[in-house]
């Protein structure tokens, strides 16, 4: 056994981590050697594995991604949905299960057979490289997601890739509206419509859907400032019509710098600057988000008590009153 180690090891880095069956056979193995060999390895799919077992199911879908290519024909690049997890892109959990590549070879099948996914490719798709993997371009990818995912998923990847700037809104949808009629494009078009680059995570896109789908005008990213024109905060999202600011709280931002309890000190101070500034605030959580209704009705009491107390400020008005009132939050 110790003895195969390193030529495993070895086969593994040649392969960015995955070994396949045609591997083994090029080594001077015995059929014995060849049946132990395996043994220490983790199975990705048939005919290939992994020397170190998958961190997670984004791990277990890349490798497999890069056994998949390596047995397939030399045009197949990463699409959709794996092109996305490639380049960085929030894809939904249950979609891991199929890797999803394309080609333009006309002898190789398309359709999904043994887990993965195969696409005709389209002429006007472009490929480039990604951590030595040929995969769609950006454009191409979040264009393909975006006909295939459900509208909620679509959307945050988009807003993560204009997020990022990778994307341009404006030429997104240009591009969109001039696409010939292809399968799902009418919902590709309303989430190009939808979209926003300001959206900092997942969470803040669902949060913010919730509250369009429910009748709210919103705009995000808004800075508040003090009456003396001083920066006080970026919040996630504000009324259009009333000083209330939505913000989404995950984990992670409570473990910046490695200490959790000052983070926490901080945000205290931070909302309470924000509600001495006469913003109602909600907070949002992830676990909430599986209760929209919930959200809607503290938005709504929330802009009632300003309603109640003050005259509500326009989006007109809301960069005047930047110096007496609030606007948008830092992602989480």
């Amino acid at each position: 056994m110790d003895r195969l180690r390193p030529e495993l090891v070895a086969l593994a880095r040649a392969g960015h981590d995955v070994i396949l069956a045609e591997d083994l056979r090029r080594l001077r193995f015995d059929s014995a050697e060849r049946a132990a060999a395996v043994r220490l390895l983790h199975p990705l799919r048939r005919g290939a594995y992994a020397l170190v077992a998958p961190q997670d199911d984004e791990n277990r879908h890349l490798l497999t991604l890069r056994a998949a290519l390596r047995q397939a024909d030399s045009s197949a690049a990463a699409s959709h949905i794996s092109a996305a997890l490639a380049h960085g892109l929030p894809v939904p959990a249950g979609t891991l299960a199929t890797v999803h590549m394309c080609t333009d070879s006309p002898t190789t099948r398309v359709g999904l057979r043994h887990g993965v996914h195969t696409h005709a490719r389209s002429g006007s798709a472009t490929l480039t490289m990604v951590e030595g993997l040929p995969v769609t371009d950006v454009a191409t990818t979040v264009f393909d997601c975006a006909r295939m995912l459900p509208f909620v998923d679509a959307v945050a990847l988009l807003d993560t890739a204009l997020n990022r700037e990778l994307l341009d809104q404006a030429g997104v949808i240009d591009n969109w509206a001039k696409a010939p009629g292809l399968p799902g494009i009418a919902t590709a078009r309303r989430v190009a419509a939808v979209a926003d680059a300001g959206a900092g995570s997942v969470g803040e896109t669902r949060m913010r859907l919730i509250l369009v789908q429910a009748g709210f005008e919103v705009e995000s990213q808004v800075e508040l400032l003090d009456k003396r024109g001083r920066f006080v905060a970026r919040v996630d999202l504000k009324l259009r019509d009333a000083p209330v600011v939505v913000e989404f709280d995950g984990r992670a931002k409570y473990n910046l710098r490695g200490d959790p309890e000052a983070a926490h000190w901080e945000d205290k101070i931070r909302h309470d600057r924000i509600g001495n500034l006469g913003y109602e605030r909600v907070r949002v959580w992830w676990n909430r988000l599986a209760d929209p209704a919930s959200i809607v009705r503290d938005v709504e009491q929330a802009r009632d008590r300003t309603r109640k107390g003050r005259k509500p400020q326009s989006g007109a008005d809301s960069r005047q009153a930047q110096a007496s009132a609030p606007e948008p939050t830092d992602h989480a």
